[in-house]
């Protein structure tokens, strides 16, 4: 699942908040840095900093153009497909999941 630009900025500006020290209880803070980076039930934490750290990318699988729709059809690794009436170089992103498009 992508992480959008606001959920991300929003988890920043809670781990920036003024907090007690974290030696204090270090099993209340783990607890609640899981929460506020919005850590899923059975998630893992470190996978879950490193999809708020990076954004997902993927690949373009295939082009395939369609004369009747003068369009592209995009496949990207990600999964989904994408119509284009404009330039495949132009696609930088996934507009269903917001994975970036490396090419």
């Amino acid at each position: 699942m992508m992480i959008s630009d606001k959920e991300r900025r929003n988890i920043v500006r809670k781990l920036r908040e003024p907090k007690d020290s974290l030696l204090a209880y270090p099993d209340d803070e783990l607890i609640r840095l899981r929460s506020e980076v919005r850590c899923r039930y059975k998630q893992d934490l470190y996978e879950r900093l490193a999809d708020l750290i990076e954004h997902q990318t993927c690949t373009i699988e295939s082009i395939i153009f369609h004369d009747e729709y003068d369009a592209y059809e995009v496949e990207l690794s990600c999964g989904h497909s994408i119509i284009t009436t404009g330039s495949v170089e132009d696609l930088a992103f996934c507009q269903y999941c917001g994975a970036k498009v490396i090419k």
